[in-house]
């Protein structure tokens, strides 16, 4: 077989081969599955989330600036001290 009949060959299979993946995601992107149910995960960092966002809220709504402030500074120094979790 001469090279030029080779890779001739070797590039319409490779051809054929790419064309046919593509025209399989294109028929699944026409009929798109249902979405899947949330994963215990993803409802806990919604939850997470949620509760945040609602705390923060009232911290604006409840205190003063200064209070503010300094209740996240020392919630900052806590958690770069890596004392989390601990009490005191």
């Amino acid at each position: 077989m001469e090279r030029s009949q080779f890779l001739r060959t070797s590039l319409c299979l490779g051809a054929l081969c790419g064309v046919r993946p593509l025209a399989a995601e294109q028929a699944q992107a026409v009929e798109p599955a249902p979405p899947a149910p949330p994963s215990p995960c993803e409802r806990t960092v919604a939850f997470a989330r949620n509760w945040v966002r609602s705390f923060m809220e009232n911290l604006d709504a409840q205190l003063p600036e200064a209070q503010r402030v300094a209740l996240m500074e020392a919630r900052g120094a806590r958690l770069r001290a890596g004392r989390r979790h601990q009490d005191g």
